[in-house]
């Protein structure tokens, strides 16, 4: 009979147990029987189950908040493991404990129990650090927007005195008359030797090619009388040192002259122009 009267006793225990254990859970820990995990989680986004805090938090990137903008304390919702990476030790943290939110990743909250090097994590729905962030939303965590360009105002006219004399109308200028082509002279006068090597010193002198200067020329002499395209020319040859692919050589130029200039200067073995 007694062992029966035990047995009744311990059952009526845990039925009060059972009666009463939710409500010293909402006193002790503030945490209602429901409490859990509060929300899913969707390629790294959480979305809350309770449609007003996932209202709340809309345009929020939780990922992105710094531990400034998070709370200083969250309360977790069920036990969770810290670890400290300097020692391998871990410790449990039960249901109720409040934590220090260092940040979000993924989903997930780090923390840290205290002052302690100690760190857990534990998925966002099993604190109250969404419920937190909906009542108290932080305002640099907004979704960022880029400034508009600021648009400067057009300088505004010059109003116009009707009594002041009209400005005057700026002076015409002729247009700029395009080069001549060079023209052949048209009397042509046979030269003497002394005649061409003065001629061919003084184009170049000139700066009329730049092909060489006249300090590299090393021999001048003239040539004989040619005629091109039915015009008769006085003709000079100079050999002067340039500077090829194969080193410094000897180069000879050859002048046309007419009407006391050189019309061309030209290579007299390739026939090519000299500028």
């Amino acid at each position: 009979m007694k062992f029966l009267m035990n047995i009744l006793a311990l059952a009526a225990i845990g039925a009060a147990g059972y009666m009463v254990e939710p409500h010293l859970r909402k006193q002790l820990t503030g945490l209602s029987p429901a409490s859990g995990n509060s929300g899913t989680l969707s390629n790294g986004v959480f979305i809350p189950s309770d449609p007003i805090v996932a209202e709340k938090l809309a345009g929020l990137d939780l990922n992105r908040l710094t531990t400034e903008q998070l709370p200083t304390q969250i309360t977790l919702k069920t036990d969770a493991e810290a670890t400290d990476p300097g020692t391998g030790l871990k410790m449990i943290l039960q249901a109720g404990n409040r934590v220090k939110p260092l940040r979000i990743e993924q989903g997930e909250v780090v923390f840290s129990p205290g002052t302690s090097s100690f760190e857990g994590r534990v998925p966002l729905g099993e604190t109250d650090l969404p419920e937190q962030l909906a009542a108290n939303p932080p305002v640099a965590a907004a979704l960022e927007t880029a400034p508009e360009p600021m648009i400067s105002a057009a300088p505004a006219a010059p109003e116009l005195d009707p009594f002041a004399p009209a400005p005057a109308p700026e002076p015409e200028t002729a247009p700029t008359p395009a080069p001549a082509a060079a023209e052949v002279p048209a009397e042509f006068v046979p030269a003497t030797p002394e005649e061409i090597v003065k001629t061919m010193q003084e184009s170049i002198q000139s700066g009329q090619i730049q092909e060489f200067k006249f300090d590299q020329v090393t021999e001048w002499k003239a040539g004989e009388i040619e005629t091109v395209d039915g015009e008769k020319f006085n003709t000079g040859l100079l050999s002067y040192q340039g500077e090829t692919f194969l080193g410094i050589k000897s180069i000879q130029a050859k002048a046309f002259i007419r009407g006391g200039k050189v019309v061309r200067w030209i290579m007299p073995k390739s026939g090519m122009e000299i500028k």
